[in-house]
This record gives C-alpha cells, sequence and structure tokens, in this order.
C-alpha cells in the first residue's frame, strides 16, 4: 500500500436552456436544482449506452483532439462515481526494471488506445462535483459537455461545470485554527532596491528597461503548528490591510481536523483540498476503484457544508 497525495477540487453542475422571452428573443435560462436532478437522473438511467461509457466531444471546438471518455464506474441513490480519460501517445512512455534499469516499450492491441483518466464524483442530490485533478487527464468541464451533447438537439439544454469560489473568503480563512504561512507580492518604489532587493548600485545600473520592481513577501510561522496570530480578529484585521495594496494574497492555512495544511487565494478562493490517498494495488481492480471512491466521498462530505454554502443552498 502507498499513500499520494492529490487535489480534489469542487465544482458546481450547472445546466441552462435557450428559450424565448415574451419578445420573442432568445435568452439564457438556468435551470433550477430540481430540473437538474430529473436530467441527471435521465442521463444515468436511460441515455448512457449499456457499458455506461461514452465518447464525449468538447462543445463549440474545431480541434479534432479535443475528446474525452468518460465511464460511469458506480451508481447509488445518493452518488454517481466515474472517471475521465483522454488518449495519450503510447510512444512517450516505456516501462523499466527496477533494478537494471533496463528499458521496454509499452505495448498495445490494434484496436486499443493508451488514456491517462482522473476521478470523479457527482452528488445526485446537490449536482456538486468532486474531481481529483491530474495533469494528463481531461479537464472537468467535459461532464458539461456530455450534458451539452445528449440535450443540446432534444431539449435545447447545454451543460456546463462552474468552479465553485468562496464568497466571503477573508472571514472563513480568518476563522482557521493554524495559519502557517502567508505570501503576497508588493511593488516597491525605486531607490529602495539596496534594502529590500539584496541588488548593489551597480547591478541596479545594469537594468535599464525596468518598468517597476515587484518583490514576493513570504510571512512564515514561528513554529509548524503555531497560527501566525492570536486571535481571528487580528487575522481578519491584517486580512484587510494587505487586501488594499495587492490583489493577489497566498494563505496556507488549515483546521485542526485537517492533516494537511490547504492553499488558499484570499478574495479569489477556489474550493480545493489536499488530501491524502490510500493506493492498494494489491487489489482487484473493481475493490480498488471502490476505495478511491469512499475517498473521494469522505473528502467531500468533509467540506460538504461550505461546498453546499458556496453553490448556494
Amino acid at each position: 500500500m502507498s499513500t499520494k497525495y492529490k487535489t480534489i477540487h469542487f465544482f458546481r453542475l450547472d445546466m441552462y436552456k435557450i428559450e424565448n422571452n415574451e419578445q420573442r428573443d432568445p435568452v439564457q435560462r438556468h435551470l433550477k436544482l430540481e430540473e437538474k436532478i430529473l436530467y441527471l437522473n435521465n442521463l444515468l438511467t436511460k441515455k448512457l449506452p449499456e457499458k455506461t461509457t461514452m465518447k464525449v466531444h468538447k462543445y463549440n471546438s474545431t480541434d479534432g483532439d479535443n475528446v474525452a471518455t468518460i465511464e460511469m464506474v458506480s451508481i447509488t441513490d445518493e452518488y454517481a462515481f466515474g472517471k475521465m480519460g483522454r488518449e495519450q501517445d503510447i510512444n512517450n512512455f516505456q516501462l523499466r526494471e527496477n533494478d537494471t534499469l533496463e528499458s521496454s516499450p509499452i505495448s498495445k492491441n490494434p484496436d486499443q488506445f493508451f488514456e491517462a483518466f482522473s476521478y470523479f464524483v457527482i452528488d445526485r442530490k446537490t449536482c456538486a462535483v468532486s474531481y481529483i485533478m491530474e495533469k494528463s487527464a481531461p479537464r472537468v468541464t467535459f461532464l458539461g459537455d456530455l450534458f451539452t451533447q445528449i440535450y443540446k438537439e432534444s431539449d435545447k439544454l447545454w451543460g456546463s461545470t462552474v468552479t465553485i469560489v468562496s464568497k466571503d473568503s477573508l472571514t472563513k480563512l480568518a476563522g482557521k485554527d493554524t495559519i502557517g504561512s502567508i505570501t503576497y507580492d508588493v511593488t516597491i518604489p525605486k531607490g529602495t532596491h539596496r534594502n529590500i532587493t539584496g541588488m548593489s548600485e551597480d547591478d541596479y545600473e545594469l537594468v535599464k528597461n525596468d518598468k517597476h520592481t515587484k518583490v514576493k513577501v513570504n510571512l512564515v510561522a514561528e513554529k509548524r503548528k503555531k497560527s501566525m496570530f492570536d486571535s481571528f480578529d487580528d487575522a481578519k484585521q491584517f486580512f484587510q490591510s494587505v487586501g488594499k495594496k495587492t490583489d493577489r494574497v497566498t494563505i496556507r492555512a488549515k483546521d485542526d481536523n485537517e492533516n494537511l495544511m490547504q492553499e488558499y487565494r484570499l478574495f479569489d478562493d477556489i474550493m480545493a483540498k489536499r488530501a491524502s490517498f490510500n493506493y492498494d494495488t494489491s487489489k482487484t481492480a473493481k475493490e480498488f476503484e471502490e476505495d478511491v471512491m469512499i475517498q473521494i466521498i469522505e473528502q467531500y462530505t468533509l467540506n460538504k457544508s461550505d461546498i453546499l454554502e458556496y453553490i448556494g443552498f
């Protein structure tokens, strides 16, 4: 068994229709949750083929390679668990022996293709999506394109996956149990370079065409498990102050029930969590995927109250 650290991003599955208003002009109408659930259930129980796998094309894309494979692995009353894959060039990958370091090519049959994929979970009652972000796997937007591909012609319905962003990240971050570090960029006036950047006068003279100088400030807590602030009010006051000087503030923080520090962006906090996953490759493929599903749902459940608040519940 091995432990790997993965980042789970949370999204809202959205759907909208193009309908005519009273003036007969086409307008966009976003579906209510009850309507979205009906379409989601219809897709899971009726629209997917027997093997519950489809090739999904990126909507409005002229790139012929912009295709993903979506497979529903497990569907329960509460969740739909699946994976999304993208074809890769097998010639860029190979196997290598641990001891001898001897390499060998990866083989496949002529009717197969080599694929990189990742896992997702859809909450069937809230339309919240949890997705493990992997560099080679498709973007989560293909989930929305799946609904567009199935329902656009018949129901004039389009799907999309919307990033969940905190509505009040300042207050929420100030309330974290441990704030470990704060990083932000600040522009400094000319003439202060020696005190801040470490450049000598000769170094500074060599730079002829600079517009301005930006430095990165990184504040780190004195001890690993000790927060930088003594109180919520102190943290909030500091965030309000630094937020007036720069629009890009990154904070590493966690609550007591979290094992790992999470990274947040003040005023633009995308809902994501870094978590440890146990990968037991000694299990069968089905058992392995069940473990992954359980662990994703655990992370979603842990953060469910915040996610639903951001969605609008």
